[in-house]
């Protein structure tokens, strides 16, 4: 069978973080391809951030039997637009929803006429079976509609073994079309995934493709992958997205070792963030001896009473012992913040904000809430009738907020949102640390890209 993989463009969600927000190859995506391939099928992959081509005139050349969109919370009207003028220029096709936001609202989207299927959770075998049989009943983690009524098959469980699964289909995306990181420090670079799932249970996160079992790949298999871009692509440096990397220190360790022990050259980075309470100082100083040059934390508050509110499951000290521990490892570090949390006064985005400029940061991102489908949050706030946009288009961490509260406004939130950027970035110490801290033409330009997104964010008005 013929498919077409679409992802939606996200340029336009940047909101007032504009150049500071990095868009990756849609992996996801690559993955289901990979598989597909590997199964004798024909995948496609279209990918609207970097290739401006139109859907209606690639389907017209490729005619595919079935057209696939990944769809996230803020890009669900983009793909709706999308399959709506696809489904009426290509009747036949059969168009299925995948991703975050099909998996949470199963019913939702598959209301609209122009949907076919949605899978939810994991998609690689519910969308090779369904290619296969061409029929859909049985099929777990595949919903349809059948003499007018929506049928929901049973959930499909988790993928145990990642080393099952394919390299992603990088040969399908132009992977030099995408951005650098801000933050690298080699170019070329790009990203690749080495875990799924996080077993945590932070009250702001949704988890309905991965789930809550943490699965990791193998040590191995991990470098094979960084060897075989760096061979065949020149990649320089590797952008490491998982959501929990660093939660099993015995396989990072191993990593580390196996890159050492092939002499790979190579710089690599966690954009996405690690618990604070993953981190110890003899694995950190391996980590950089093995090519780690950057560590993002995500801490998301300065007040403790937010932290368990969240359910973070993390204290202040060991976010400070962290961060500690990172520098003394001679990483550079990074931290995630959010403001407007649940239950969280002006008080505690003070504490927030003071937070942040107390420890020993190389950058932050303080991002404003959004309340996910999916999440507690989103049942929390819509139950209290905090949400007031449902629009998900606006649904961005760095975009006006979508909510207030009975103890914030939306605008009191979106001034400390500017305010938390202007008071870490433009004090004395930190711009003398970072002038101070250059060795490079590399540190040059990320530290004049840095400027300029701070000074676009002040301007802005989300």
């Amino acid at each position: 069978m013929k498919i077409l993989l679409i992802q939606p463009s996200d340029a336009h969600v940047d909101g007032s973080l504009k150049g500071g927000v990095w868009h990756a190859p849609p992996l996801g995506i690559a993955s289901l391809a990979a598989f597909l391939r590997e199964r004798k099928h024909e995948p496609m992959i279209l990918d609207l951030a970097v290739d401006q081509r139109d859907p209606v005139k690639v389907c017209g050349s490729f005619r595919p039997d079935y057209i696939g969109l990944s769809v996230s919370t803020p890009l669900l009207s983009d793909a709706c637009s999308i399959a709506k003028k696809l489904k009426k220029k290509f009747p036949k096709a059969r168009i299925i929803f995948g991703g975050p936001h099909p998996s949470t609202d199963v019913e939702g989207v598959l209301k609209n006429d122009f949907v076919d299927y949605v899978i939810f959770g994991e998609g690689e075998e519910p969308l090779c079976e369904l290619l296969d049989a061409n029929e859909p009943p049985g099929i777990k983690g595949l919903a349809f509609k059948r003499g007018g009524k929506i049928v929901v098959n049973p959930q499909r469980e988790l993928i145990a073994d990642l080393d099952s699964l394919p390299t992603p289909a990088y040969d399908m995306l132009d992977v030099f079309a995408y951005p650098d990181h801000p933050l690298s420090a080699e170019r070329p670079n790009i990203s690749i995934i080495t875990s799924r799932g996080c077993p945590f249970g932070c009250t702001y996160c949704n988890k309905s493709v991965f789930g809550r079992t943490f699965r990791k790949m193998g040590y191995k298999k991990v470098v094979d992958q960084m060897e075989y871009l760096s061979k065949t692509y020149g990649m320089r440096e590797f952008q490491i997205i998982d959501d929990i990397f660093t939660l099993d220190k015995e396989r990072v360790r191993k990593i580390c070792d196996e890159i050492l022990k092939r002499n790979l050259k190579v710089k690599w980075m966690t954009p996405n963030g690690v618990r604070a309470d993953s981190l110890d100082l003899d694995t950190l100083k391996l980590m950089k001896k093995a090519g780690c040059h950057y560590l993002y934390i995500g801490i998301e508050s300065g007040s403790q009473r937010i932290l368990d509110r969240i359910k973070k499951g993390l204290t202040l000290d060991q976010v400070r012992r962290a961060v500690n521990m990172v520098n003394d490892a001679g990483i550079r570090v990074g931290a995630f913040f959010m403001l407007g949390l649940p239950d969280e006064t002006p008080e505690d985005m003070r504490k927030t904000i003071d937070f942040a400029k107390s420890l020993r940061l190389d950058s932050v991102k303080f991002g404003i809430l959004v309340p996910l489908p999916g999440t507690e949050v989103f049942e929390e706030f819509r139950k209290k009738g905090f949400i007031k946009n449902f629009d998900y288009s606006m649904y961005f961490w760095h975009k006006e907020p979508v909510f207030e509260t009975d103890l914030i406004s939306t605008k009191e939130l979106f001034r400390h949102y500017k305010k938390a950027y202007r008071e870490f970035y433009f004090r004395p110490r930190y711009l003398l640390g970072k002038l101070t801290s250059i060795r490079s033409a590399s540190d040059v330009n990320n530290v004049l890209k840095g400027l300029r997104t701070v000074i676009k964010n002040q301007l802005s008005k989300g």
